[in-house]
């Protein structure tokens, strides 16, 4: 082979904010002299969406895929016309561009995902391998201030659940109470959620366990098909044998993991939310929850009462104005764990984030090309 095509980035990480300026270069490698008519430097963001393999299928005239494109810009790095002679050796081209403000961040899933890339492409003359590219995919992940939420999210969250259970025949068993506080209800990745409970069994059964659960719901749209999957990226499950009797969660933290922030702001395909559930179940052969309940989270980038405002720090940078869109509602549909859309990391399986950011694996969900 007598040509090869890479992208050098500034940035090594390949990560950046909506908005950031990318600088690099474009490095060809030639063997052997040779003509080419263009190098093209091919810069885009999209989501794309396939329901087609989702259990509830839509309807026979609807679609089921549908691609949605954010920018497309193509850099000329050779001129706009004629050939070229390149010697033997390596040759650099320069390139910067600025990413558009209102982009979603990188998100990848089973049904959908945003991705952005930069694509080099060398045209070679003659018809013996004509083109050689190289393609990159970066990570972008929008700025969310929580401090836009200060009421909402400093306010401690106190939930009371009881429930009267049944005996023999019938009869009036005793009673299942949950005393339920968290903390806050907005975070970066790398805080935790505090969850303190008293739980009372007043009833001859036993309980079974207790389960606090970090879900992330993703609704994915096309056209009039709408399909929610949701996911557990954090928990922590306690189980009991005892009858009668008081337990108590003193303090007990769950992580927040690395996960892309609530709602991917400037995607009408994909809408991202998170919230905390909690539930306690009797020993059944059934195994569902006697009393559960659910508190919407928000998950940002720029923690409450952060002092970050230096120039120098990325994540300064002026976030979306999402006051009016974010969802601070319950999740659209109750965590059922024999809906086939549930997906479940282990117990407290999540690595805290040495800094909020989203990188986009290597490897990506099989669900089609847009």
């Amino acid at each position: 082979m007598n040509k090869c095509v890479s992208i050098i980035f500034e940035n090594r990480e390949k990560w950046f904010l909506p908005g950031e300026s990318i600088d690099g270069k474009v490095v060809v490698s030639i063997k052997k002299d040779i003509k080419c008519r263009g190098l093209k430097l091919t810069f885009e963001g999209f989501s794309y969406v396939n329901l087609k393999g989702a259990k509830k299928k839509p309807e026979s005239n609807n679609e089921d895929s549908k691609k949605e494109v954010y920018y497309n810009v193509t850099l000329p790095l050779l001129g706009q016309q004629g050939t070229k002679t390149l010697k033997v050796g390596d040759h650099s081209f320069a390139f910067h561009y600025r990413l558009p403000q209102n982009i979603p961040s990188s998100f990848e899933s089973k049904y959908g995902y945003v991705r952005h890339y930069a694509e080099a492409v060398i045209e070679f003359q003659g018809l013996l391998n004509p083109t050689s590219k190289c393609t990159e995919i970066l990570s972008v992940n929008s700025a969310l201030d929580l401090s836009n939420y200060y009421d909402f999210a400093t306010t401690p969250r106190s939930v009371l659940l009881q429930k009267d259970i049944k005996g023999a025949l019938g009869r009036r068993g005793g009673n299942l109470e949950v005393s339920l506080n968290v903390n806050k209800t907005a975070f970066v990745p790398g805080e935790h959620l505090i969850i303190n409970a008293v739980i009372t069994n007043t009833s001859s059964k036993i309980l079974s366990l207790a389960k606090a659960l970090i879900v992330q719901e993703a609704v994915y749209t096309v056209g009039s098909h709408n399909l929610s999957i949701q996911k557990i990226i954090g928990s922590n499950v306690k189980k009991y044998i005892q009858a009668k009797s008081d337990y108590n969660w003193k303090d007990e933290k769950l992580l927040v993991p690395e996960v892309p922030s609530s709602q991917l702001k400037g995607c009408s395909l994909i809408d991202l939310s998170f919230y905390f559930h909690f539930e306690v179940q009797m020993k059944s052969p059934a195994r569902v929850a006697d009393l559960e309940t659910d508190i919407p989270i928000i998950i940002g980038t720029i923690p409450l009462g952060s002092a970050e405002c230096g120039s120098n720090n990325n994540q300064t940078k002026e976030p979306y104005n999402i006051s009016s869109s974010i969802r601070l509602d319950a999740p659209s549909a109750p965590l059922l764990y024999d809906f086939s859309g549930i997906e479940q990391m282990g117990p407290n399986q999540a690595i805290a984030a040495a800094a909020p950011s989203y990188n986009v694996p290597n490897l990506y969900p099989n669900i089609g090309e847009p």
